[in-house]
């Protein structure tokens, strides 16, 4: 029986559009004819990454409050709250997310109610607070103290992310706290915070409007440019009230190559059923060249199967499970490796061998096999993501944001392919270094260390 070939490819490269409208507002058009549904999503340059230092978590609210507001304007019927309502009864699905660097809201429609995914979208631009009242800001702060909760405290092992973020990246940078933001930075949000924040940052020339599906480039065009097109760059529905936003990007280059002074060893005493032992480091950025490479990385060493598996679960028995994590940012991406102990094992002795577990990998280099397996098994997942339209429109606004490239899908698949194990190695010696690495063991609070 033949064996099928590695090297086959799935189409995902359906023809492309790309524009700027006049305002500034960058748009990818992709259509995909395999099924009559239409993507419809919207990235704003508004991430945590621009909350202001007393104020984490204000991205995070605003996109909340984008949907959360009444019917404060009459002459634009439908918004904020009501706008998921609408997509909901047309058949579609939506999404809203908010990340270091980006704020995002999709949604997923019958290829023919296409129009008003468009208006939809075009109104949250045109007037994000309408209808916002201090009712509706402490309705939504206690719902994300809520989520704080939950996400932190609540779930084990919660904290860690954040807790390794203070490591790795000094006080006063962007990328120090996590999107969700702390419970002062949303207890202290006023009105006129918001509204600063939505004037900045939610305007055409800080956007990209991705639409993916079973549509037509002239005619979504065309509605594009009818719904998005008369809103001006400096005011709503062009008018010139609005201050002059930063610039895109935003952020000091200076503070953002900072490396934090405290990088190293911290502990935690936790609510958690095992010890877990977290190593991290700062990586490339993205669009580099070199921001896929901790993926493969990540890939070779943990997981089922791999060296770091084998070695401190099979071998070693300090683990039950090693695994790695990938936090991607504009400007930085955080790689973390960790393993959770078996039960008996305590904190002390599974740090130590997740440390010299690392330690012999960094010395070894990467094997060959190792390398190419997890080369396919990142095109496998790419593919997998490529094939729902909704990832496929997030994907393409975001390298069309940060890169201005409208090539992604065959770029992504020709940079995985790329490596070969000496460009990995070389990689492994200038970033995974013993005195750049944050490294934070969780220990259960019946232990002691």
């Amino acid at each position: 029986m033949a064996v099928p070939s590695t090297d086959a490819r799935i189409d995902v490269r359906f023809p492309i559009d790309a524009f700027r409208l006049d305002n500034g507002l960058q748009v990818i058009v992709q259509t995909d004819p395999s099924a009559p549904l239409a993507a419809v999503y919207t990235s704003y340059q508004a991430g945590s990454a621009r909350d202001p230092e007393a104020r984490s978590g204000l991205a995070h609210l605003c996109e909340h409050l984008s949907f959360a507001g009444g019917d404060g304007d009459p002459t634009i019927e439908a918004l904020s709250g009501h706008l998921s309502q609408i997509i909901e009864d047309a058949g579609g699905v939506t999404d809203a997310r908010t990340s270091h660097d980006r704020t995002v809201f999709g949604c997923l429609v019958p290829s023919d109610r296409l129009d008003l995914a468009l208006w939809t979208e075009s109104r949250r631009m045109a007037a994000p607070a309408c209808g916002l009242s201090r009712e509706v800001l402490s309705r939504e702060q206690l719902i994300i103290g809520q989520e704080q909760r939950q996400m932190l405290e609540d779930q084990p092992y919660g904290r860690a992310l954040s807790q390794l973020h203070e490591l790795l990246y000094p006080a006063g940078h962007p990328y120090r706290r996590l999107p969700i933001g702390t419970p002062e930075g949303i207890r202290d949000a006023s009105l006129d915070d918001v509204a600063r924040f939505f004037d900045c940052h939610y305007r055409p020339e800080n956007a990209v409007l991705a639409v993916v599906g079973d549509v037509s480039a002239a005619a979504t065009r065309e509605l594009i440019s009818r719904y998005f097109g008369r809103l001006g760059s400096l005011g709503h529905l062009g008018s010139p009230g609005r201050s002059a936003p930063p610039p895109v990007d935003g952020l000091d280059p200076q503070v953002l190559d900072a490396t934090s002074p405290v990088v190293g060893q911290r502990r935690s005493r936790q609510r958690v059923p095992f010890a877990r032992t977290y190593i991290a480091w700062r990586a490339p950025s993205y669009g580099s060249g070199q921001h896929l490479l901790p993926g493969l990385l990540a890939k070779c060493w943990a997981g089922r199967d791999c060296s770091l598996q084998r070695r401190l679960v099979a071998d070693w028995k300090v683990a039950q499970s090693v695994e790695a994590v990938l936090v991607s940012m504009r400007h930085a991406l955080t790689l973390v490796f960790f393993a959770t102990a078996q039960r008996g094992v305590e904190a002390p002795r599974l740090q130590q061998a997740l440390v010299e577990a690392l330690e012999a990998e960094i010395a070894a280099g990467v094997e060959g096999q190792a390398l190419r397996r997890a080369q396919k098994k990142a095109l496998t997942d790419h593919y997998v993501n490529m094939r729902y339209l909704q990832k496929r429109a997030d994907f393409l606004a975001q390298h069309l944001g940060y890169l201005g490239d409208v090539n992604a899908l065959e770029g992504e698949e020709q940079q995985l392919l790329a490596p070969d194990v000496g460009a990995l190695d070389d990689f492994v010696r200038r970033t995974c270094r013993a005195d750049r690495r944050g490294l934070l063991t969780v220990i259960p609070q019946g232990e002691t260390w």
